[in-house]
């Protein structure tokens, strides 16, 4: 095997070692109306985005992600409604 592809594969091993998907449902503190069900993958920089207030349901995509020390941003962009 020569040196880069070994390399390559190391890095890919260790990358993929530190790669999660984050699943979190958040409800509003201050209100309580306003619920977030929160899935992000930390490998691919892709997810999903539900929200919910008074009785709506919204779907966004999560793209164009970054994740770095912790903190994952990036571009929710509208993908669906449940409720019209």
């Amino acid at each position: 095997m020569n040196k880069s592809l070994l390399f390559l594969t190391l890095f890919l091993s260790i990358s993929t070692l530190n790669a999660e998907v984050i699943n979190k449902k958040c409800l509003s503190q201050k209100t309580g109306k306003s619920t977030y069900d929160i899935n992000l993958d930390t490998l691919s920089l892709r997810g999903a985005l539900g929200y919910e207030f008074m009785g709506q349901k919204i779907t966004y995509e999560v793209s164009k992600g970054q994740y770095k020390d912790g903190i994952f941003t990036g571009i929710a962009t509208f993908l669906s409604s449940q409720t019209g």
